[in-house]
């Protein structure tokens, strides 16, 4: 942070609260990482724009301590897994054949992809229904239209 526009920015915020001289005086040296030649100049500052504080803008610069940086605990990952029946593996239905895409050149056989081909089914004999005769309604009076 600039030095001219820190101090301006301290002498901002004690004319609008003074009464928080103290707690403005600890935010502006954690803000400068309580570099002393920046202290000293917040403390002048301060000492200036609001003497009625001096005591405890004094007691605040005695009593600071660097705050602590502390290491965010790093979060647990659950790790789930499927636990797989040790059942023996389906059977392929009737009309159904199993193949193995397998790559060209290599060492060992890996089976990449599993490709399950049905044969098509016969083709069914479909009955076709006639619908009923409408129905016919009795002569009723139709309603008159509104005015």
């Amino acid at each position: 942070m600039e030095p001219d526009k820190m101090v301006m920015r301290l002498e901002e915020a004690l004319v609008i609260h003074e009464a928080c001289a103290a707690e403005i005086v600890t935010a502006a040296m954690d803000a400068v990482n309580a570099e002393p030649g920046q202290v000293r100049k917040i403390v002048e500052t301060a000492m200036d724009l609001a003497p009625a504080r001096a005591a405890l803008i004094t007691a605040a610069v005695k009593n600071y301590t660097a705050p602590v940086v502390v290491a965010a605990a790093e979060e647990q990952m659950e790790v789930r897994r499927a636990v797989l029946p040790t059942a023996a593996p389906p059977q392929p239905m009737a009309g159904e054949q199993v193949m193995r895409a397998e790559l060209p050149l290599q060492t060992r056989s890996i089976p990449i992809v599993e490709v399950r081909r049905a044969e098509p089914v016969p083709a069914m004999e479909l009955q076709v229904q006639e619908p009923e005769p409408s129905l016919k309604l009795m002569d009723v009076p139709k309603a008159k239209p509104m005015k």
